[in-house]
Formats: structure tokens, sequence, C-alpha cells
């Protein structure tokens, strides 16, 4: 049998959601909090303040490919995870004292920078989430080494399931987080992908074209049975 990656096929998915204007904008977002914690200061009082038992540990923020592979998946969960620290900054001593020693431009900027990191900042983050942790289960069971390639079509099902849900849920609080039409931008890029007809989806390209005589996939998340099973 000749095909095409499973794991290769699923991340594709991912990158076709980074160049959504909406992803766009919320990886914008994520990148800003990697930039906050990382300033010397910032990881440091971040360290100390887990060290001391006053916060869960975290983990190290990071900034990634966001167009690589389930990075997306990545770069939101650790950006998520830096919520409670910078919620707890307006009442910690170092970071008081920090603030305290900046200049006036430079308090500006972090007053701005908090300020954007309001609670309908974080909605946002957690409803692409919501989409892009469905790639990432997804991911893991395909490159197992005993994911049978039988099971890939019940795995793009769930996928398919999972991401439907995550955009339509709550009559469609996707959007009423995001914006209108956020989650028919989600939508138009990655449903086509589950059209299980052997087609190439329009306008993309990296169709391999590859065939066999059992199960052959025709691209990323299509495929077709050429005979009964």
């Amino acid at each position: 049998m000749v095909s095409l990656d499973p794991c290769h096929c699923l991340d594709l998915g991912s990158k076709d959601m980074a160049g959504t204007n909406i992803v766009k904008s919320i990886l914008m977002e994520s990148a800003e909090v990697y930039h906050f914690c990382i300033r010397s200061r910032m990881d440091g009082i971040h360290r100390e303040s887990i060290a001391f038992n006053e916060l869960e540990d975290s983990g190290t923020v990071k900034n990634v490919v966001e167009t690589r592979m389930n990075l997306i998946h990545i770069h939101l969960t650790d950006a998520r995870k830096q919520s409670a620290f910078m919620a707890s900054l307006s009442t910690n001593p170092k970071y008081i004292k920090y603030y305290k020693d900046r200049t006036s431009k430079q308090k500006a900027e972090i007053d701005v920078i908090l300020d954007n990191f309001g609670p309908s900042r974080w909605r946002r983050m957690e409803a692409v989430y919501a989409v892009t942790v469905h790639f990432e289960q997804a991911h893991k069971l395909c490159s197992r080494e005993d994911d049978p390639l039988s099971c890939y079509v019940l795995i793009v099902q769930a996928l398919y399931n999972g991401v439907k849900k995550a955009i339509t849920y709550e009559n469609c609080k996707f959007d009423r987080v995001l914006g209108e039409g956020a989650a028919q931008q989600i939508e138009d890029v990655l449903m086509v992908r589950f059209k299980m007809n052997g087609q190439s989806p329009p306008g993309q390209g990296w169709h391999a074209g590859r065939s066999s005589p059992v199960v052959p996939f025709d691209g990323p998340l299509q495929w077709r049975l050429a005979s009964e099973v």
C-alpha cells in the first residue's frame, strides 16, 4: 500500500488554520504573552513565585513556528498557562518593586500589555485551543507505533466531530467570543479536507495523487475505498 503519512496529513489542517485571519490574530496575542514573560525580571519573578509555592508550575513559555505540525496548539497551551501568573502580578511584591523602578515610558508599555490581557483575551485563546486540541489528540494517536493505518478513517471522523463541535457549540459561542464569521473562517479551510471522496481540496498545491488498490490516500484528510470492504 502506498499512502501519505497520516501525521503529515493532519499537520496540514493545522497549517491551514494558522493562515486564517482569526488564528493569526490569536497567535499575535499569545506572542505578546511570550515576549512579556521572557523579560529577564519577569521570568525571574515567575520562577521565584513557583519556587516559593506561590504559583503552580506552569512551565516555560515558548514561541514556536505556528505553521508546522501541531505547534499552534503548543503555542496556545503555553500562553494559556501564564494567565495565573499575569493575574497575580498586581499583588506580587517583587513585581510591584520592579514596576516602581521603571521609567514612565516603561510603565506605560507594561500597563498597555496587562490591560490588553483581560478575561476576553484569555477566552479568545481558549476558544481556538478548543479546536487545536483535537488535532493534537489525533496526531498523538497517529504517531503511536501500534496504531494501524486502518484506524485512520476513525481518527479522522473523530477529529471532524471534535472540530465541528468546537466551532458550533452553545449556539455558536465561538462567534460570540471571536467575532461574527470566525467559525465560518475555520470551517472554510478545514471542512473541505474532510470530504472523503478521493478528490483534492480546491486550491491546494500539496496533492500527491498517490493511489493503491485498497485504501488510496489522494490528499491530506481525503481518502476513498477502491474496493468493497
